[in-house]
């Protein structure tokens, strides 16, 4: 689901017909909805079978075990009036997954409220969204992007996504013109944005979650009530934010751009704090806010991204360690593993065998 937008699912829009049908229009990284939902087992025959009635090609999925069966749960899609689109997906035994998926135009907003995925973007600009539990992701995509989404290994995930298309934004701006216009911007500008999901916060999604999973006479209704809300909370409390928060996005673009410069020794906080002339206090609060990490997470994520594209590659691992500032090839192959769950060795040659 996305990342980071916002997964290894089927998911996107839904055309009249194929409402009526059941069918799913579409395939993406941030969960969006089909009236149709999975039996208990979810298997790969099974999303083949749902891929023939897509009008894209079939998300590849890959798994890093021989069984057929890499999950057991339930995933409930819903279309509501004028396509606003919900997913619900509640997952249990998840084994690890790879998908190519592709992400449909809307504003996204997911919410993860247990399990992690990692996507990276195959078109500039590029994006790479890393998903933890207890996060919110928002996300716009002003037209179709291609994604890799991993999945690793874990007991739950757990997570309530709506997408806005372009096709509902335009008819919404019939009956709020301001705030339409205000998300079309939103998507526009590609916002991705993550931040930590409160109790308040969850609260609207974990009731999405029960209208949709074990909907009843009036869930529809409801539902779409607490979508509309949801966007409209979403986008002023993002309008809010930009407006008060322009100077530290500032500062962050340029703490970003200096580390991405000297990434195989980037400076110290202190040397930051005094290049840009903030204290550290100040420092790591904007940037803590502005990217939901801290620098020094930040670094290593950007680290091992840069150490991925190499090593698939086929750069050595000692060339690779150094430019991405390790000692040793021993201490960045264990640093490879925690972040990505395999070593470098088998994810280049997992590349190896996609590219066949």
């Amino acid at each position: 689901m996305r990342d980071d937008q916002g997964a290894a699912l089927p998911e996107g829009g839904l055309s009249k017909e194929g409402a009526r049908q059941g069918q799913v229009g579409r395939i993406g990284p941030h969960p969006v909805c089909a009236d149709f939902e999975h039996p208990a087992d979810i298997t790969l025959r099974k999303i083949g079978r749902l891929s023939r009635v897509l009008p894209v090609a079939a998300p590849r999925v890959r798994l890093s075990h021989q069984l057929p069966v890499f999950a057991t749960g339930a995933l409930k899609a819903t279309e509501l009036s004028r396509g606003m689109l919900v997913l619900c997906a509640q997952m249990r035994g998840v084994r690890q997954i790879t998908a190519d998926t592709h992400a449909v135009p809307g504003l996204s907003i997911e919410a993860r409220l247990q399990g992690r995925s990692f996507s990276r973007e195959a078109m500039p600009p590029y994006r790479t969204a890393r998903i933890e539990s207890g996060t919110i992701s928002i996300n716009g995509f002003p037209s179709e992007s291609h994604w890799t989404v991993e999945m690793p290994a874990q007991k739950t995930f757990d997570a309530v996504s709506v997408c806005y298309p372009p096709s509902f934004l335009d008819a919404l701006s019939d009956t709020d013109g301001e705030l339409a216009a205000r998300a079309k911007k939103l998507v526009a500008d590609q916002i991705c944005h993550r931040d930590v999901v409160s109790f308040s916060r969850r609260l609207p999604f974990v009731k999405l979650q029960q209208l949709c999973l074990h909907g009843r006479s009036g869930s529809t209704l409801r539902a779409e009530a607490i979508v509309l809300e949801l966007l409209a909370d979403t986008v002023e409390a993002l309008g809010e934010r930009q407006t008060e928060t322009t100077e530290a996005q500032t500062l962050v673009e340029q703490v970003c751009k200096t580390i991405e410069a000297r990434l195989s020794s980037p400076p110290k906080l202190a040397q930051l704090a005094q290049l840009f002339r903030v204290s550290e206090t100040r420092l790591k609060r904007s940037f803590s806010e502005q990217t939901g990490q801290p620098i020094s997470s930040y670094i290593f994520q950007r680290r091992m991204e840069a150490a991925w594209a190499l090593v698939t590659m086929g750069l050595p691992l000692a060339q690779v360690a150094d430019e991405v500032g390790y000692a040793n090839p021993e201490a960045f192959s264990r640093a490879f593993r925690r972040h990505y769950g395999r070593c470098p060795s088998a994810a280049r040659a997992m590349q190896a065998r996609n590219a066949r």
